[in-house]
């Protein structure tokens, strides 16, 4: 189940999707720790075993003991990279000798360690992992199973997200866990950039590549928002939202749902749910109000906070 709440401490980033076509990815330098997620799991050393041939499968997101979870990039100079385990760095993301297991394996010379990360052009974090050759890709399999298999234009199980890891991980729960970063692709198929006021947005989990949703699409007071596959175009009315700059802030914002009536992102509680518009009550249009701060300019990354109160957006995966 997917909630969406709020949190004091940590942080969520929201990401513009860009297109990205070069084989130079600037968001995975060498040293960054990644989470590697296909859907809602993530790959995963089994066990957290550090030994040859140790086998890797996916799994949910741990919030403690994640280091068997999370990755470093390394470029190999030939348009490659190799993937290693962040609980020993001298463990890689390999193929096994059967040629399609995936496993871990100190550093070899051969090229079952080195793999080809290919944008898919929709998201500079979402990516194909392929052989060298590019015949081949890492998919994700039914239950926990990862394996290696011919690589498939838009299969969604060879749609690897990569979600960022602060540099030096945390006992903190909320330091060491995924970033969960958000999107907001224009609904109109416009190019993605900076968020401009007053234009339609999907706002888009990466790490789950979900969508923001209206439960059920019912425009009415206190309805709950969870995540959910993106619809097409023509049936999303429940999942755009249009984003608008409030005249008297300068940088604060409201977030609309296109529904029939004006009803608006709020704050109830702990929880996240529609409201309609409170810019006539005083006291409580400060539960409608965003703040979008900046956390990269190169790949518009945003953290999105309360006007009043700091607290963040954040998604709950449980």
């Amino acid at each position: 189940m997917r909630r969406l709440r709020l949190l004091s401490l940590g942080f969520v980033c929201l990401s513009i999707l860009l297109v990205t076509t070069n084989a130079y990815f600037p968001y995975l330098e060498t040293n960054k720790m990644f989470f590697i997620s296909c859907d809602d799991k993530v790959l995963d050393v089994f066990y957290g075993n550090i030994f040859n041939n140790a086998r890797v499968i996916t799994y949910p997101p741990k919030p403690f003991n994640t280091f068997n979870q999370i990755w470093t990039a390394t470029p190999t100079g030939n348009g490659g990279h190799k993937l290693a385990t962040s609980k020993d760095t001298n463990y890689f993301l390999s193929i096994a000798s059967d040629g399609s297991s995936i496993v871990v394996h100190t550093q070899t010379t051969f090229y079952n360690q080195v793999w080809k990360l290919e944008s898919i052009g929709i998201n500079p974090l979402a990516f194909y992992i392929k052989t060298m050759d590019g015949t081949k890709a890492l998919t994700k399999g039914t239950d926990s199973e990862v394996m290696l298999s011919d690589a498939q234009p838009a299969n969604s199980n060879q749609i690897w997200m990569f979600s960022q890891m602060a540099p030096v991980p945390t006992p903190n729960y909320w330091n060491n866990c995924p970033c969960f970063p958000w999107g907001i692709p224009p609904a109109n198929g416009n190019t993605p950039g900076k968020v401009a006021t007053g234009r339609l947005y999907l706002i888009k989990n990466s790490f789950t590549n979900k969508v923001l949703d209206i439960t059920a699409g019912i425009a009415l007071n206190n309805n709950p928002l969870t995540i959910w596959p993106q619809k097409a175009t023509t049936e999303a009315n429940n999942q755009i939202w249009r984003v608008t700059l409030q005249s008297n802030t300068g940088n604060t914002y409201k977030i609309a749902s296109i529904l029939p009536g004006t009803y608006l992102l709020t704050v109830s509680s702990n929880s996240i749910v529609i409201y309609e518009d409170l810019r006539n009550d005083w006291q409580n249009n400060r539960y409608q109000e965003w703040i979008l701060e900046v956390n990269d300019p190169i790949q518009y990354t945003y953290t999105i906070k309360m006007a009043h109160g700091g607290k963040y957006l954040e998604v709950r995966i449980r």
